[in-house]
């Protein structure tokens, strides 16, 4: 199973699309537990409050958001790299174009920050 990603990962991960991390932090279920950490993001980290940054929150959570995110991955699955897909580019023979739950599901939230974050990743089953 894939390792829950860390409330960082999360912001990072998904930082492009404020409006899903706001609504799925705002329903019933999260609410009470991330949603004021959310809120209050910047001045975590200008704390560099570590017991919240990097605390991993529930995998049923990252899900929502990843199936709400609507970029897509593409998967080299020869060489194990993983980068963002490019909307107006033909998927290279051979590889696999993923939705970011895709990704999500199979190799864990957490890669998704590694490709926005070093712009593609070689990824490994956790």
């Amino acid at each position: 199973m894939n390792r829950p990603m860390k409330m960082w990962e999360v912001v990072s991960a998904f930082r492009d699309r404020q409006d899903i991390l706001y609504s799925v932090f705002s329903r019933d279920e999260w609410r009470t537990r991330y949603l004021e950490s959310y809120l209050n993001f910047d001045q975590l980290v200008d704390r560099q409050d570590r017991q919240i940054l990097d605390a991993q929150v529930p995998i049923e959570l990252t899900h929502e958001i990843a199936a709400l995110y609507p970029v897509s991955f593409e998967f080299d699955p020869k060489s194990f790299t993983l980068w963002k897909h490019s909307s107006n580019s033909c998927v290279a023979e051979g590889h696999i174009q993923l939705t970011a739950l895709q990704v999500h599901d199979h190799f864990g939230g957490a890669w998704i920050e590694e490709v926005f974050e070093y712009g593609s990743a070689h990824v490994t089953e956790q």
